[in-house]
């Protein structure tokens, strides 16, 4: 199924909506001007920032300025799609795939009371899913028979290629995430050697969806190995559009020595523990950035007939650059 035949469909409807939901404004103002754009803070000690007003803000646009209006921390309920890579390479040893499962299990045994949970595995394309309706229960229940057998038994056969991009799309489709408060988390090694959307096209639809995208790469450390042009295009691209949408990403190295790391329970061994702890401590950066982010209400000074890129970040203090606090938001305005 083409996934960009619908994408001028897609990217009218975001127009119409983002029309409709602004505040009221007077006859002489284009409502299209006004935006909603999720943004996640980030103090230098990794918590979320709190107490955020407008004036601590400042956008461009076109070089010329995007004027903030307000600025609200979101309350609302959240969807999560847990979207687990099931290719060949994540299975050409154990130490990736049981990295893989303790993240997945993890993030599903720890979302909040207003977070629903669904699941998505992929390899050549999404193959196997656990809707929203099922609840977190299912999907964890779905995932540990994953760890307890041997997962070409109980997997979808499916081919062992890697359609990363294609599946996040797809991911987005099927669960018809469409805002800031639904989110795929993607848990992979980042090799994508089949998907057939090009960068462009995912690009301008993971800006008209407004879903977030969240990801965390696994990459298994070889000696005598370096990586081939397929495995480098996926995370490449998945970092891309991981800030196209406002997200954000972590990574980790996983070698042979740490494959018991991710077994339960965590075994005595101190470098271990210390190698489990430091993995659970980037997902829960993750966790956080899912869970808590703001509604900032900008003014555009020009409307846009395409995606365009912009920029936001903190204003300077006292005539001095911050660099203290991290910015997360889509960087990427659809018209």
């Amino acid at each position: 199924m083409p996934h960009f035949d619908r994408l001028g469909t897609l990217r009218w409807l975001s127009v119409f909506v983002v029309c409709l939901s602004v505040t009221p404004l007077t006859a002489q103002q284009d409502p299209c001007l006004v935006r909603t754009i999720p943004l996640g803070i980030l103090d230098k000690s990794r918590t979320p920032a709190s107490a955020v007003v407008p004036g601590m803000l400042s956008g461009k646009l076109h070089g010329k300025p995007v004027e903030i209006l307000s600025i609200r921390r979101d309350q609302g309920p959240r969807r999560m799609v847990i979207l687990l890579d099931a290719s060949g390479s994540m299975f050409g040893t154990p130490f990736v795939w049981k990295a893989a499962l303790y993240l997945a299990i993890d993030a599903a045994m720890r979302a909040p009371e207003n977070e629903q949970v669904a699941l998505g595995i992929f390899a050549g394309h999404l193959s196997e899913t656990v809707g929203f309706e099922k609840g977190s229960a299912a999907v964890v229940h779905r995932l540990m028979a994953i760890a307890t057998a041997d997962p070409l038994r109980v997997l979808v056969k499916d081919d062992r290629g890697t359609a990363l991009i294609d599946s996040i799309i797809e991911s987005m489709e099927v669960f018809h995430l469409r805002g800031p408060e639904d989110v795929v988390y993607v848990i992979t090694d980042g090799g994508d050697n089949r998907s057939k959307d090009q960068p462009r096209e995912v690009k301008d639809y993971l800006s008209a969806s407004g879903a977030r995208l969240f990801a965390f790469l696994l990459e298994e450390v070889l000696p005598n190995r370096s990586r081939i042009v397929q495995e480098t295009y996926g995370p490449n691209n998945v970092l891309k559009f991981v800030k196209t949408t406002g997200g954000m990403a972590v990574s980790a190295s996983i070698t042979s020595q740490q494959i018991h790391t991710f077994d339960a329970p965590a075994p005595k061994d101190a470098t271990n523990k210390f190698q489990r702890e430091v993995v659970q401590e980037m997902a829960n950066l993750l966790y956080q950035g899912i869970a808590t982010y703001y509604q900032v209400e900008v003014k555009l000074p020009m409307p846009l007939d395409r995606p365009h890129g912009w920029e936001l970040k903190m204003a300077p203090r006292k005539g001095v650059h911050r660099d203290d606090i991290s910015l997360f938001y889509p960087t990427v305005l659809p018209p």
